[in-house]
């Protein structure tokens, strides 16, 4: 298979791209559940084309996140997520190595908040992508970007 990358190629998947974002933020707005297969395509399509955010670990330990060893004796971890208008992912990396069933009873619990808005407000989003951590998404338009604070939760039980 030969393929030739062309301006016109480009122009129509940023076009594509844009189409997609819209109709997230149009989604949205009409209350469309996550779970339906239009919002899970333009979730996925999204953050491919445009950027990662910036997060800046604050507690327990500044600018870096703890490792394995330093988390499991950490119930609480806050960051500080800077996003442009075009960041679309953001990864907290908690390192608490969560087993299936704490995943199933959707931990860490988690707390966010717009410490600096910008001139729009997004849709924000979570998933408890592994055992390790946590992803945040935000939409993409003019004015989106931000700071936020995100704060996870790891209750402590021993059944969990």
């Amino acid at each position: 298979m030969n393929f030739k990358l062309t301006t016109k190629a480009v122009f129509t998947a940023l076009l594509a791209v844009m189409v997609i974002g819209i109709g997230a933020v149009v989604g949205a707005h009409y209350g469309w559940h996550l779970s339906n297969p239009a919002m899970i395509a333009m979730g996925l399509a999204v953050p491919v084309i445009f950027g990662t955010a910036t997060v800046i670990q604050t507690f327990p330990l500044a600018a870096t996140f703890p490792t394995s060893a330093q988390a499991v004796n950490v119930n609480t971890q806050i960051s500080r997520v800077v996003m442009a208008d075009t960041d679309t992912l953001a990864t907290l990396t908690h390192n608490w190595l969560l087993t299936a069933a704490q995943l199933a009873q959707f931990l860490p619990l988690i707390s966010w908040y717009v410490e600096n808005p910008g001139v729009s407000y997004p849709v924000v989003s979570f998933a408890l992508t592994d055992s390790n951590t946590v992803t945040m998404a935000k939409t993409v338009a003019t004015g989106s970007g931000g700071t936020y604070v995100v704060s996870l939760f790891r209750p402590y039980s021993a059944t969990l």
